[in-house]
């Protein structure tokens, strides 16, 4: 394993926490019982974190051409992490983590940059 520093730094929003533990609990629940709802927010947040190197990799999600910055996504099992890179400031900016059956709606995500940089407290 390389010891070189991430090319990104990774930031969650707000919307983007609240959807990982939201997705954790409905887990949990469905299972009755938590571990499968923690595991899955583990992973789900560790995947996320691997963003920090070659985020680019990752295809541009449809349905939200309508922003003004390009929305990218990463599948985790049957969920879409939503998420945005700065170039500029070399962070990468999750925004969302939705249901992969679940339509796009441009309308939850943050209007403009700046907005996003202001959620995750820049």
């Amino acid at each position: 394993m390389s010891d070189a520093k991430p090319a990104y730094r990774v930031r969650f929003t707000k919307a983007a926490r609240r959807d990982l533990n939201e997705h954790a609990l409905f887990i949990a629940v469905q299972e009755h019982h938590p571990d499968p709802g923690l595991d899955w927010h583990a992973k789900a947040y560790d995947e996320a974190l691997k963003l920090d190197f070659m985020p680019s990799r990752c295809v541009l999600a449809t349905g939200y051409e309508s922003l003004p910055y390009p929305i990218r996504r990463l599948v985790h099992h049957n969920h879409l992490i939503l998420f945005t890179i700065d170039e500029e400031a070399k962070t990468v900016y999750v925004l969302a983590i939705v249901h992969g059956a679940r339509l796009p709606r441009p309308g939850e995500l943050h209007p403009s940059i700046d907005r996003v940089r202001r959620d995750t407290g820049e």
